[in-house]
């Protein structure tokens, strides 16, 4: 379906805009003061009603309740485990100090990109005659917001890339968890210690069963293919709300187990070598390179969008996301300090950033060993589902000639699927004045039907490969008009492609999904990288220290700080995310590499 601008203000503003008036004409003779008001009411009701029958079919998702249990769940993790090592390296007060200021800056930065989303889409929404569905799908992710604020480069490319390797670097975590902690605790269970290793209950399927679950990559294997992969399949994170739920429990109890232990089992604790300035005072030189794994606690930026867009259509405000970001953020310090504190002050130094590899085998330990694998399963999807989401837009996408059309500095993005389905919310269009190119070029979207549909009538030229149609807008139901005949003033700046036949890959209202057979195919790819990469991985503390300040700091601080630049001008809330992330960023991960390659 082609569209046609009618804003005339804002044409005449920016002298590139095609104007309703006496520039457009076709076979039919439309007129400004007769017919083209005729046809421009039905543009704007068809667009209503359009934006009503979208709004109305997805006026199913979470509540604010769900909302916070998936987010909770998408922030509780590897970090939270990992961070009784962090707080060894690098010292007691000085550690819950980072862990509370990480907190605060990273609710800061989630509120502030929502604010930017509906500030973006509520400008798009009153400046142009976009539909209201079309408008609010505008910034409906990071990267979109990235590009509406910074261009397709510098924002949209580079948070592309810095959300699929932070949730690349959170899935292989996780997965790294489950290899450490699942089988060892499944044999604590099943198997009393007291068992030699020639005896497991004297016949072969129990010895079986023994053997395999000391070989910690095939327990691994078999628990991400049986549990993880299910879970993977899924398109979005609305059915995960019981499951978050799970999660969220399962790490609470977790954290029961670590106090009662502490304060119930004397014999585990270790005693501390040294004295109280050195325990909780001293800033250890470990801190530097421990910077990622406090930042890897809290980073969620990568799945904000996923969580805001998965709520209701009438919860979705800055003042529901505020309470949402607020009692998760909370929750995930709470949990995360607990579980840290008291593995800290139970084995002091020697705390690792696997904690379960220090305790003794026990059903207790056991029991928070096996929560902990639950938790990593129903967290893994949320990372996941951002990272086949990146390459579906990034692969898939050129695949099927859903293509962008930059001229000088416009940035055109074409969805073809949309244009027999009268769905406008994959086409948008930003044009410019470009003082060298004073001529007229056309762009026509290809048909792309699920199924064969009939030709319009008297528009038989329009489904030519060669054929081409200027960006306007016309009623869908008008199909007695020929768009080849359409006049434009020599001065409108537009940009072509060819009409070549696409790939269908793609859902028909929804460009960021694949038809089933792509979408088992393209998630079953990415699960068997990522499990295989964690089973080769050294541990668990270089993977949340490299990934925390590589990319982390990016997509928690540094990029908001320049989307807030770039659309609202300077403030001292930007500023203090950009030197934080940059500072941080720079150092931690110039250290971090290091410890990587003394680990390998």
């Amino acid at each position: 379906m082609l569209e046609v601008n009618d804003d005339n203000d804002n044409d005449n503003d920016d002298g590139n805009n095609i104007s309703n008036g006496n520039n457009i004409s076709n076979d039919n003779n439309v007129t400004p003061d007769s017919d083209s008001t005729t046809v421009n009411a039905n543009v704007n009701a068809n667009a209503n009603a359009n934006a009503n029958n979208i709004i109305d079919n997805n006026n199913n998702g979470s509540s604010v309740t769900e909302a916070i249990f998936n987010f909770t769940n998408s922030i509780v993790g590897a970090g939270c485990i990992g961070l009784g090592g962090a707080i060894a390296l690098s010292g007691g007060i000085i550690s819950i100090v980072l862990v509370l200021f990480f907190a605060v800056l990273t609710k800061l930065s989630l509120d502030l990109i929502i604010r930017l989303s509906i500030q973006q889409n509520s400008t798009t929404s009153s400046s142009s005659t976009t539909t209201t569905a079309a408008a609010a799908t505008k910034t409906a992710s990071y990267e979109d917001l990235a590009e509406a604020g910074m261009g397709y480069w510098k924002g949209r490319v580079l948070v592309m890339a810095c959300k699929f390797s932070y949730s690349f670097g959170c899935l292989v975590a996780y997965i790294v968890v489950i290899k450490d902690n699942c089988g060892p605790a499944l044999r604590g269970l099943l198997f009393s210690k007291d068992d030699d290793d020639d005896n497991h209950g004297g016949d072969g399927v129990t010895e079986w069963i023994y053997q395999f679950l000391s070989m910690k990559s095939l327990v691994t294997w078999f628990v991400s293919l049986v549990f993880i992969l299910p879970l993977c399949l899924l398109r979005d994170m609305t059915p995960l709300a019981f499951a978050s739920f799970i999660s969220v429990a399962s790490m609470v109890t977790i954290v029961g187990i670590v106090i009662y232990i502490y304060f119930e089992c004397p014999d585990v604790r270790t005693e501390s070598t040294g004295k109280f300035y050195e325990n909780w005072i001293e800033i250890r030189p470990g801190v530097l390179s421990n910077l990622g794994t406090f930042i890897f606690t809290f980073v969620s930026q990568h799945t904000v969008h996923l969580v805001f867009g998965s709520l209701k259509p009438p919860l979705k405000t800055v003042k529901n996301f505020k309470i949402i970001s607020s009692i998760s953020i909370l929750a995930a310090a709470t949990v995360s300090l607990l579980v840290g504190v008291f593995v800290y002050i139970t084995f002091w130094q020697d705390t690792k950033s696997d904690i379960f590899e220090i305790y003794p085998q026990g059903w207790m330990i056991d029991t928070a060993k096996l929560l902990l694998c639950i938790t990593m399963v129903f967290t893994f999807p949320l990372p996941f589902f951002t990272c086949r989401e990146l390459l579906i837009l990034v692969v898939i996408h050129p695949i099927c000639e859903i293509g962008r059309i930059s001229s000088g500095n416009d940035d055109v993005n074409v969805n073809a699927n949309d244009a027999d389905t009268g769905n406008t919310t994959g086409m948008e269009i930003v044009e410019e004045d470009d003082n060298e190119n004073n001529c007229l070029t056309n762009l026509q979207r290809p048909l792309l039907l699920p199924e064969e549909a009939p030709e319009p009538e008297n528009a038989t030229d329009t489904t030519t490969s060669t054929s081409t149609a200027t960006v306007t807008s016309i009623n869908a139901d008008n199909t007695d008009t020929d768009i080849n005949d359409i006049d434009v003033d020599d001065n409108i700046h537009t940009s072509t492609i060819s009409a070549t036949p696409t790939k269908n890959w793609l859902l028909p209202d929804d460009d960021r999904q694949l038809r089933l057979p792509g979408h088992v195919g393209i998630t079953f790819q990415l699960w068997l990288v990522v499990t295989a990469l964690a089973i080769a991985a050294p541990n668990l503390g270089d993977i949340l220290d490299l990934t925390g300040c590589a990319s982390g700091t990016l997509i928690a601080f540094v990029i908001p700080a320049l989307l807030s630049f770039y659309i609202e001008g300077y403030n001292h809330l930007a500023m203090v995310l950009f030197a934080v992330g940059g500072v941080i960023g720079t150092v931690g991960t110039f250290y971090s590499i290091n410890q990587l390659v003394r680990d390998l």
